[in-house]
């Protein structure tokens, strides 16, 4: 008996004609489907696209608004853009640049005269890949466009060429997204410019002598414990230089590093170094005119360890792949002809037991007509392997649910156009488009200790099954919400964000109600009857900002759009028996601070003290915060008394390393004293604080901070006292805490 699944095997005639036709068949379709990308200017690849986001912007005159710069990848990994961008002068105008993840951004200069933005980005760690944000421009409306929109468009020919570039150092750019902005109001008189540049032609880089990387001076004489600098510099010969990475390796056993400083006139948008391993990594470039001239790309500062014996240990430039060093001119071709070691002679006492040195291939080729050769010879670098950090905090706010059964911190409603009455016991939350009914939630994280580095925040509802149309989806957005509105008694409308407090636009639509971009986009599927499923927006970026700054926590509203479908969600008054799982979730994960004060007091507090606190690291990295505090007993130290003594008013500065640009806000403290600067790049920084009214500082004013990848956060305290008073301790006041309603009297209190 034959198996019923095996395949009958027939060789008749009519059988061949058919297996020939279908082979004919297969082959056509194969060949339609090489030929059809090409034949319709389409890729078989999927396409690495960068865009303005939003696409299409309304806007009155005299608005401010943001546009994100974006970048779809795919799964194709990117280390390095340029973005060049035109827009009309007589329309809008840059307020800012604000720098977007992963990419580290190096160069981001615009012209408000002439209509340009240039804006540089890259990273010497892993590849970027999946859908991201390069930067953030916040634009002002200047006059009204009339009937056609004003576009703010990529550049896409020599000298100002966007690019999107791989870890092999190809542009894999397939499409570029213009975005255009519809401004209301007075339209400007007489003729107006264009946002169509005409090409300039590009200047041919002379052919010039190979440019040389070297360490100076290039021999040190030291003793055990001394400090010391070597700069890096850079000797053209001549071409154009655009960018540098710089790879270089030494012994840990006999050096460490204290510290990088930036050079000029590159722009360093990374530098890295590792004390247990030996390895330092820079990273510069420009998106401004080549350099011609000798430069310095950093300094380094060591610290001899222990003595050589009369020998030197050396300092090397790694010259192989993957740390290959290179010198790259605006042709993006590696110029570099050879590299010049730095050696150490150590005098003092030796370590024991066996050292190693910095290993290297002995030659490596650059260019087709230039060798790099060394001196020391050497073998591959090792490498690193990063240790796991610590597990963050992982907490989760559901009413009634967690942190604790008693926690009641969520209010959540649904804003409705008919009736536009508010309706805040309801245990559903719904979402349309048509009718336009939109989610309304906050919650409070108050927990979270100010300062805390948020990883990440993702808000969770459950979908349930009442749907209007199986066949219909639905994108829904979740926003910030910038307006106060009433989150007390829930007093909350589709036109009012609280009975004496209409909104700008009804739903929450104004620019001063909410923000102008979405936090997180996902697309809503219909479910099977009696089905339910989870549906995560990421938040994070608004949770970060609510940690940081408290007061600026008014929740977030979600906005269907698209078609007539509408979905449902269970509110925070959902009471059935799986309402643990049901009810609204917030999901954040993050890292308290850990401030470690060591700082000590010079003979008379003054704003000029030398002690400097030091900074205390943990993972994950991106962040500097700390706290300042009123150091009682005027000792420098915070004494366990002097914990909770945050002191509000003071203004805290960050800087780059060479203290000539403020990189972010500054930031005033409120009454627990804490501040924070985080998605901040591995780089060397300086923190300033300028002292709260009546203050004299017990510690350092100024202190260099050093944020090192694979480092969550720096902690840094700053330490006063009240001018004419004598330092003495008085008792920590008691804990006020909050009265907790219970969770019976959830409506009522609503």
């Amino acid at each position: 008996m034959s198996n019923q699944y095996e395949p009958a095997v027939n060789i008749s005639g009519e059988h061949l004609h058919l297996s020939a036709f279908v082979f004919v068949a297969v082959v056509f379709l194969a060949l339609v489907l090489l030929i059809w990308p090409t034949s319709f200017g389409l890729s078989a690849a999927t396409a690495m696209q960068i865009s303005i986001d939003p696409a299409n912007t309304s806007v009155n005159v005299g608005d401010e608004f943001d546009l994100n710069i974006r970048i779809d990848a795919g799964a194709e990994g990117v280390v390095a853009t340029d973005v060049y961008l035109n827009f009309d002068p007589v329309f809008l105008e840059v307020v800012g640049i604000t720098d977007g993840t992963p990419l580290s951004v190096f160069t981001k200069v615009y012209s408000n005269t002439v209509g340009t933005i240039t804006i540089g980005a890259g990273t010497l760690g892993d590849p970027a890949s999946g859908t991201f944000v390069v930067a953030t421009l916040r634009m002002r409306a200047k006059a009204g466009t009339g009937v056609s929109p004003t576009t703010v468009a990529f550049s896409l020919t020599e000298p100002r060429r966007t690019v999107v570039k791989n870890a092999e150092d190809v542009n894999i750019l397939t499409a570029a997204n213009n975005g255009q902005v519809a401004i209301s109001g007075p339209t400007p008189a007489g003729p107006t410019p264009t946002t169509t540049c005409t090409p300039t032609p590009t200047t041919t880089v002379p052919p010039g002598k190979p440019a040389r990387i070297l360490l100076q001076p290039e021999t040190r004489n030291v003793a055990v414990g001394d400090t010391f600098d070597f700069q890096i510099q850079v000797q053209t010969g001549g071409i154009g230089v655009v960018a540098v990475d710089v790879y270089m390796n030494f012994d840990p056993t006999y050096l460490e590093i204290t510290g990088i400083d930036d050079g000029t006139p590159l722009s360093v948008f990374t530098k890295d170094y590792n004390n247990t391993v030996g390895t330092i990594t820079i990273g510069a470039g420009t998106l401004g005119d080549p350099v011609t001239t000798d430069f310095t790309v950093a300094t380094l500062h060591l610290r001899a360890k222990a003595g050589t014996g009369g020998a030197a240990t050396w300092v090397v430039f790694s010259l192989a792949e993957p740390r290959k060093t290179v010198v790259k001119d605006a042709g993006d071709v590696d110029r570099l002809g050879a590299a010049t070691d730095g050696q150490v002679v150590i005098s003092g006492p030796t370590p024991t037991g066996p050292t190693h040195t910095p290993t290297r291939t002995a030659t490596a080729t650059v260019s087709p007509t230039h060798t790099v050769t060394q001196t020391p010879t050497h073998t591959a670098t090792p490498t690193v392997t990063q240790t796991p950090p610590t597990p963050p905090t992982v907490v989760a706010f559901q009413y009634g649910v967690s942190p604790s059964a008693d926690y009641v911190g969520v209010t959540d409603t649904t804003v409705d156009s008919y009736p536009p009455t508010w309706r805040c016991t309801d245990i559903r939350l719904v979402v349309d488009y048509a009718r336009q009914r939109r989610p309304l939630l906050r919650f409070d994280i108050s927990s979270i200790p100010r300062g805390s580095y948020v990883v990440s925040a993702t808000l969770e509802l459950v979908q349930n099954d009442h749907i209007r149309n199986m066949d219909w989806s639905l994108d829904v957005a979740v926003y910030r919400v910038l307006k106060p509105w009433d989150w007390v008694y829930c007093q909350v409308s589709w036109n009012q964000a609280r009975p004496d407090l209409p909104w700008e636009v009804p739903g929450c639509d104004g620019p001063s109600d909410r923000a102008s971009v979405p936090e997180d986009v996902k697309t809503l599927q219909p479910l099977p009857a009696r089905e339910k499923r989870v549906v995560g927006w990421s938040v994070t970026n608004m949770v970060r900002d609510w940690v940081a700054n408290p007061a600026t926590n008014q929740g977030m509203i979600l906005i269907g759009t698209g078609n007539t479908q509408e979905f449902e969600f269970a509110s925070s008054d959902y009471y059935y028996g799986d309402y643990a799982e049901r009810r609204p979730k917030l999901v954040v994960s993050y890292y308290e601070p850990t401030p470690t004060p060591t700082a000590t007091l010079s003979p008379t507090p003054t704003r000029t003290s030398t002690a400097t606190p030091t900074p205390t690291n943990t993972p994950p990295p991106g962040a500097i915060m700390g706290m300042v505090w009123e150091d009682l007993n005027g000792n420098g130290i915070m004494d366990p008394e002097e914990a909770n003594r945050g002191l509000a008013g003071a203004i805290i500065h960050l800087w780059n390393s060479a203290k000539t640009q403020e990189l972010r806000p500054a930031y005033t403290t409120q009454s627990d004293g804490r501040f924070a600067f985080v998605d901040l790049a591995p780089s060397n920084y300086v923190v300033t604080e300028d002292n709260p009214p009546g203050y004299t500082s017990t510690t350092s004013d100024e202190v260099g901070v050093v944020v090192i990848s694979g480092t969550a956060t720096t902690g840094v305290n700053f330490g006063n006292w009240r001018a004419g008073t004598t330092p003495t301790f008085t008792p920590t006041p008691s804990p006020r805490y909050r009265v907790r309603l219970p969770i019976m009297v959830k409506s009522i209190w609503r």
